[in-house]
């Protein structure tokens, strides 16, 4: 008779059961063998530390797979965090318009700026010059986060390149 609630679980069972599953979707979700190896990693782990929350068995895989997709967000998160510096580093060596020998290349980085397509050029405004976070680009935008981080990743990539700073 298959176990009715957590309590009745074996863990390492039902955990090698499931892991092809959730670790098939997390390389669908990194592109990267690599990637997808530490994603199931940290899945296990956390359902392994919640075990306790799982009420059915029959919803295990679901339940892994609702971890597995919040990981998957937050590594996304960590990943586009760090590289919103990227945005700051052309902000500080922009020059400023009060030099008369720098007014050139700033003319030259806004008119980089106004030439990106509207999509990436609206939220890369909103967080560059507004401060705004992601989630409330996303919110104000009506757009998925994720979307708006995708964004503003290629708009400042399209940047990175144009100057040849690298992203």
């Amino acid at each position: 008779m298959p176990p009715k609630n957590s309590r009745d679980l074996d863990w390492n069972e039902l955990l090698a059961g499931l892991y092809n599953d959730v670790f098939h979707l997390a390389i669908k979700l990194c592109r990267s063998r690599a990637q997808a190896e530490d994603l199931a990693q940290e899945v296990f782990l956390r359902a392994w530390r919640f075990h306790h929350k799982l009420r059915d068995a029959k919803s295990a895989k679901a339940w892994l797979f609702t971890i597995l997709k919040n990981e998957n967000y937050r590594r996304f998160e960590r990943r586009h965090r760090a590289e919103l510096v990227d945005l700051d580093y052309i902000a500080a060596i922009a020059p400023r318009e009060s030099e008369p020998e720098h007014r050139t290349e700033s003319h030259l980085l806004q008119r980089a700026i106004s030439e990106l397509g509207e999509n990436y050029r609206e939220p890369l405004m909103m967080q560059a010059y507004g401060g705004y976070s992601g989630k409330e680009i996303a919110a104000m935008l009506d757009l998925n986060g994720n979307t708006v981080m995708t964004r503003l990743f290629r708009a400042r990539a399209k940047l990175c390149r144009k100057f040849e700073l690298g992203s």
